[in-house]
This record gives C-alpha cells, structure tokens and sequence, in this order.
C-alpha cells in the first residue's frame, strides 16, 4: 500500500488535538478543531501541482491551506485550488497519529493511503512530507488579530536557498549582513516591530524593522514602503507561523512562540517527540524526519535526538542520531540556548560540527508540557562527505535545519 508520507503537527491550546489519555484527536471539549496555514509554491505530498504565490491577499494566491479535525477522529484537509481529502485520525503509543485517507476529490492521494501526524502542546502545525519530496505547509489553529501590545520570541524553519540565506554569510564579514535566524517581536493592532535579530555567530543584525501591520481573522499581511513583506498567521494561544518575503527568492519561514524570559537546559529535561527539517541532508536533498528526543540536565545537559519509526514506536532502522550538548544559557539574548552539535559515531566525546540555537515555551497554555523549537547548521561535509569539524559557527555549513520538538 502506497504511503503519503507527510507530518502533522497540531496545537492543543484552548482546544487541542487531543491528549494522552483520551480517544480524541481533536479536542478535549468534544469539538472541531481547525487550522490554516500556506504553502510558498513547489509540491507537496498531498497534491501534484505547484500552487502559485503573489504579494496579495487572495487565498489562492497565498497558496491557502486548512484542515479540520473532528470529536470523532475524522479529518478534512483542503487547499485553495480545489483539493478535499478526508479520512481518519488514529493515536499510536509512539505519541504520533495515524491519518488514513478515505476519499479524494483528485487522482492523489487515494483511499487507504497513510499519514502519520504529531500532537504538540502549543501554537503551531505542520503539514509536511516524511521522507519525501514536497514543501512544509506550516499552519496554525485559527486565532484573533490582537487588541492589544503582544511580543513574541522567534525562530527561522527554513529558508530558500539563496545567497542571502546563507546561514553564516556575517559570520567573518560583520559589515555584511546575514541570515538572521532568531529574535524577538512586538505587534499591536496596526504595527509590528523587529527591535533585535542575531545570526549564527550571536552577531546583532544591524537595523530595527517596522512595519505596517494589518490583520483579519488571525490572519495579517505585513507591509513598508508600499510592498508586502510577509503573512502573519495567529494563534489563539500567543504564537504564529510568519511568511517573509512570499514568492521571492529569500523566502523565509519563522516560528514564533510566547516565549521564556530566561531559559537554561535544565529547564527542558525530559522525553520528547518530534520532527526534524533538514534544508540539505546527507545525499543533498531537503528532507523530513519524525524524531524522538531525550534532554538531560544539569552541567552536562544535552538533547540526544534520533530518528523515529513512529508505527511501531522504536529506532529507525539506518536513521540519522545526534546530540546538541554544551548549551550557553540565555544566548545571545534572554529566552534562547545555544548549544553544539555531535553527529559522529562516538557522539559521548562532544564532538563539534555545528552550533544550534533553542528557544521554547514551557508547560505551554498550562498542558504540563513543554515546546521547544531549534535552528542551526547543518553539519559541514569534506569531498567525501565526512563531517568535519569545527571550533566556531563562521567555519561551518551555510545550510539550516530545524526542530520542533513536544514533551511526550
């Protein structure tokens, strides 16, 4: 049986997708639960054609995607062009949900194909492709344009690959400026502010960013000088998925969170569940990949994380491993983590092919649990490629990932 393999990972704020201990998927009050999200162009797992983006409102311009997840473990996922499938949403004891498609209105996908899906304690979901080709469609649990001063820490999960993008670009030229991959974020009901962004190399982006901010039904489109810079979606919970610079070659996606004051390694300890984006993965493609994830404390606290067979809940078989370790509390600015990445086959000797940065919200809306979100390099690679490794962010790869991780 042919499997669409994408991910879904799903918020359980005011309403959830569901929880350990129930038979419900989408909410613990019995109701639907919807969300909205894009696509920015290229394909996705879950349709063959390319759905087109303009810097304009209309949805099928955005690329406008939702889903609705029912009381009694159905869904219904649609998208601007045209395309309905519904099928039916199932718990597994690995945390993940099994979404089994029972009807489409196009040739793919076709009934009996199969899904699997993340419940996250927080603000944000993820439509993606495991394994395959296609683009993350991140999408949000429909929220309310905010009344009043709202701020925000936030983290890049991807970027198109161009020059801009590349992750240590200001690295050793600080008069250029560079990929800014986290920060911070105020808005209010007509205008967003940008008072501080850092890259790789904990170097501060030069230049405050503000802009016009004008939102209808959780949904805000970004403007300056007279020209779109990004679509905003909101949650009900204090998060958004943000757009930059839709439909352009610098296209970037960003995750915002809540966020933490202050934050140290020994708050996250615990198990997790997951998904990992990798912008350029070991054979050179973009790639996604369900983790599971375990983060100890104290002076040596790390985050071990290793590939998931989410069925039958153990290692994948041939997965990728590793360990994010010698984290810097509060780095470079209050509420994030800044950590060093191990890929090799001894990864309890510390090793360094790459620097990470973290940030989180913990017992998200009051769940128990805790969200964390990281980004950094992926590790750089010799001709033959080998890892190699290196003792600061400007010597390594250009390339990104992220991941998203939900306390299990």
């Amino acid at each position: 049986m042919k499997k669409l393999l994408f991910l879904l990972i799903c918020s359980t704020l005011l309403v959830g997708c569901g929880d350990d201990d129930g038979d419900s998927v989408s909410s613990s009050t019995g109701s639907s639960v919807s969300y909205i999200g894009t696509i920015s162009g290229g394909s996705s797992s879950l349709v063959p054609s390319a759905l087109s983006i303009s810097p304009t409102t209309s949805s099928t311009d955005l690329g406008m995607w939702s889903i609705t997840i029912s009381s009694s473990n159905t869904f219904v996922v649609e998208n601007a062009d045209g395309l309905e499938v519904s099928g039916t949403v199932e718990n597994l004891d690995s945390g993940f949900v099994k979404l089994t498609v029972s009807s489409s209105n196009e040739s793919e996908p076709q009934a009996g194909d199969i899904a699997y899906g993340l419940n996250v304690p927080g603000v944000i979901f993820f439509l993606a492709p495991v394994g395959d080709d296609g683009e993350v469609i991140p999408m949000v649990k429909s929220g309310t344009c905010p009344s009043t001063e709202t701020s925000f820490l936030w983290s890049l999960a991807g970027a198109k690959d161009s020059d801009n993008n590349k992750v240590t670009k200001s690295c050793n030229n600080t008069d250029t400026e560079g990929l800014d991959i986290f920060g911070e974020a105020t808005i209010n009901s007509s205008e967003i502010t940008i008072p501080s962004k850092y890259d790789i190399c904990d170097n501060s982006i030069s230049g405050d960013f503000t802009g016009a901010f004008s939102c209808t039904d959780g949904v805000a489109t970004i403007t300056s000088e007279g020209a779109v810079d990004a679509y905003m979606y909101l949650t009900e919970g204090g998060g958004a998925i943000v757009k930059t610079q839709p439909g352009d070659s610098d296209e970037k996606t960003i995750v915002a969170l809540a966020g933490e004051s202050s934050l140290s390694i020994s708050d996250l300890e615990g198990d997790y569940a997951g998904v990992l984006f990798i912008e350029n993965d070991e054979e050179g493609d973009d790639s996604t990949k369900p983790v599971s994830a375990t983060i100890t404390s104290g002076v040596s606290g790390k985050i071990e994380v290793t590939e998931w067979d989410v069925e039958n809940n153990t290692l994948k078989s041939g997965g990728i491993s590793g360990t994010i370790h010698n984290f810097e509390s509060d780095t470079p600015m209050n509420g994030f983590i800044k950590g060093k990445l191990d890929v090799d086959e001894n990864q309890s000797d510390e090793s360094i092919y790459a620097f990470v940065v973290c940030q989180s919200d913990l017992n998200a809306n009051g769940s128990g649990k805790n969200i964390v979100v990281c980004t950094g390099q992926e590790p750089k690679r010799d001709s033959e490629d080998n890892p190699e490794q290196i003792t600061d962010p400007g010597a390594g790869s250009d390339n990104i990932f992220s991941l998203v991780l939900v306390e299990k």
